[in-house]
């Protein structure tokens, strides 16, 4: 780049650190959600409150850096660098350990995993009891013989995570791992309680969910063609980019806050406004 490339401030600074590092530098407040910085040096910088959300910090050198009030939802710190003196919460500094160091067998009862980035993190045989996993990116870890009893798994992406039938886990999240892994087309699923599952991009095509608690849950670009959903709670639902062709929807209740795919109307297809 030049002085005459035109982009924007964000992507000039994320260009800056991966090509010319940004050891010692003060990037305090910095904007690098979903940057690719992988293998930048970033020794001794400043990153307080700074936005790493969903940013991919693969071998990353943090040695020294300040890390404090970041925001490292989602990120991806496989393989990064981290020493006594990174500044770090508490909670990131374990989700590091996790994917950097395995977690197999480990004691993990209460632990604050919300917004972790877990891929293919080794928790075998974990105990995770009464763990928040809210919206934790599970994807392809394995959780063979793990204890997920009461764990929060609300919005937790469960694609490709391995489970075995030693893994202790809540009948409900079972059954979402299920979903999203294996599929439910034409599965009878009616009135079940999937409040709060993650079940983007699940195959859902002529599934009986008549009645079926679906408050809060992330069905964004899943395949509802031909789908029961008549009386269904969609309170709080995201279906945006959701296939809702020949569903039915009649007697569905929804809220201000349920996302519909573009241009769908809710109204016409049957569904019942509800202000709660």
């Amino acid at each position: 780049m030049d002085e005459k490339t035109q982009i924007e401030d964000k992507w000039r600074l994320v260009w800056e650190i991966v090509n010319q590092g940004a050891a010692g530098r003060d990037l305090t407040g910095a904007n690098l959600n979903g940057a690719a910085l992988v293998g930048a040096d970033l020794r001794n910088a400043v990153l307080r409150g700074a936005d790493l959300n969903a940013a991919v910090l693969s071998g990353v050198d943090l040695s020294g850096a300040d890390l404090r009030a970041a925001d490292l939802r989602w990120a991806d710190l496989r393989g990064s660098k981290l020493d006594e003196k990174t500044q770090i919460e508490g909670k990131w500094r374990l989700v590091w350990e996790i994917v950097n160091q395995g977690a197999a067998g480990r004691d993990l009862r209460g632990a604050n995993l919300s917004g972790a980035a877990l891929v293919l993190a080794d928790l075998r045989n974990a105990d995770l009891r009464a763990a928040d996993l809210r919206a934790a990116d599970l994807g392809a870890a394995d959780l063979r013989a793990a204890d997920l009893r009461g764990a929060d798994l609300r919005w937790a992406y469960l694609h490709e995570a391995k489970l075995d039938e030693k893994t202790q886990i809540e009948d409900k999240w079972r059954l979402v791992w299920e979903i999203v892994n294996q599929g439910a087309a034409g599965r009878d699923l009616r009135k079940v309680d999937l409040a709060g599952a993650n079940l983007t991009e699940a195959d859902l095509s002529a599934t009986v969910l008549g009645g079926a608690n679906l408050r809060n849950a992330d069905l964004s670009g899943a395949v509802l063609r031909g789908a029961d959903l008549s009386g269904a709670n969609l309170n709080g639902a995201v279906l945006r980019a959701a296939v809702l062709s020949a569903a039915d929807l009649r007697g569905a209740q929804y809220n201000s806050e349920t996302k519909w795919p573009d241009g769908f109307d809710p109204q016409k297809a049957g569904c019942v406004f509800v202000e709660d």
